[in-house]
């Protein structure tokens, strides 16, 4: 990930900034869950977990009611959180570009502070790819969300 070039838009890839919503929301659900893990996997979770898209998927992140809206009810989520349904094993379904841009995202924010600390390249803010700026964004509105979420949780 060390390349401007790798992140100058986050719809250059397909699916990349709901690849990158997935990615967070699945690191914060990490958080109060145990993992799915790949070793102790049987193939019969495999399956059922549709691990690596192997039922051929158009999609395996769904996002929001109106792409809901458009795959057979007959298909189960292996994983819901809010608004973004993994139609595949998360572990499978976040590319490893994604896990670099999360963990650049971190090491710039210090992690669990939302703002920048520092940039990861010479130069202003505005000689940052638009792409790593847009991640910064997209990861301070979901932490955001997450932790008020829990904040709800607790006063119940």
């Amino acid at each position: 990930m060390g390349r401007k070039g790798d992140l100058q838009q986050l719809d250059a890839q397909p699916g990349g900034k709901k690849k990158l919503i997935g990615g967070i929301r699945y690191s914060l659900w990490l958080s109060d869950h145990s993992p799915f893990d790949c070793n102790n996997c049987t193939d019969k979770q495999r399956r059922q977990r549709n691990c690596h898209n192997r039922l051929g998927y158009s999609e395996t992140i769904l996002h929001g009611t109106d792409e809901w809206k458009s795959v057979p009810s007959s298909r189960k989520p292996v994983l819901k959180l809010d608004d973004l349904k993994f139609m595949a094993c998360p572990c499978s379904s976040i590319t490893a570009h994604t896990w670099r841009l999360i963990r650049l995202v971190n090491r710039c924010t210090g992690g669990e502070n939302t703002e920048l600390q520092h940039l990861p390249w010479p130069g202003l803010i505005s000689d940052q790819p638009e792409g790593f700026l847009e991640a910064v964004d997209i990861m301070r509105k979901e932490r955001a969300d997450y932790f008020k979420r829990q904040q709800e949780k607790k006063k119940k």
